[in-house]
């Protein structure tokens, strides 16, 4: 991909703590040097902002995302706000924002839904449609330069690793193409 300015130097970083994902990415990723894939928790601190893998009305109160509430408090009220201000309380899935977080790190927290509501994903389709929105918020985001992502679709979606993992790769081509395109 050919990209201009701080873009060349955004760099995701694939985190989840099963080895059965990490390893699917590794399938997917290993030969795209934006990114980094890691056994690990998106909780990081050498990083600019973290994603979420939420629902669409943001409640940020069980899995990835309380966690990411517990570890950055007030983060939930503020994305709650934003979700109701911008969205009237429902972000669709293939939307994606960026809010600061209140603190140095990290700076920013990126919302992306990957389902209407807490359920069993029955496709991949929104995995690849959250993906694809992150790709684009951080892309126009120029404070961003290392982003936190999670494993789509993966936990209450109960999507399988490899298929998750594709479905997030596809996104990536799918960028990439309208990116050369324009």
């Amino acid at each position: 991909m050919t990209v201009s300015g701080n873009n060349k130097h955004k760099k995701f970083v694939l985190c989840a703590p099963d080895p059965k994902m990490v390893a699917a990415w590794h399938k997917y990723f290993d030969s795209d040097d934006r990114f980094e894939i890691n056994q690990s928790t998106v909780l990081r601190s050498d990083v600019d902002a973290w994603s979420t893998a939420s629902d669409s009305h943001m409640g940020m109160g069980g899995g990835l995302d309380r966690a990411i509430a517990q570890r950055l408090p007030g983060i939930d009220q503020i994305a709650r706000k934003f979700i109701a201000e911008l969205y009237h309380g429902f972000m669709p899935v293939g939307q994606a924002a960026v809010i600061p977080s209140g603190y140095s790190r990290p700076s920013w927290v990126i919302l992306v839904p990957t389902m209407p509501y807490p359920t069993v994903l029955q496709s991949e389709e929104p995995i690849y449609l959250a993906t694809l929105a992150l790709l684009k918020v951080v892309y126009q985001h120029p404070s961003i330069l290392r982003v936190s992502v999670p494993a789509y679709g993966t936990g209450v979606g109960r999507i399988p690793p490899d298929k998750a993992a594709a479905a997030m790769h596809q996104a990536v081509v799918t960028y990439d193409q309208q990116v050369h395109r324009d």
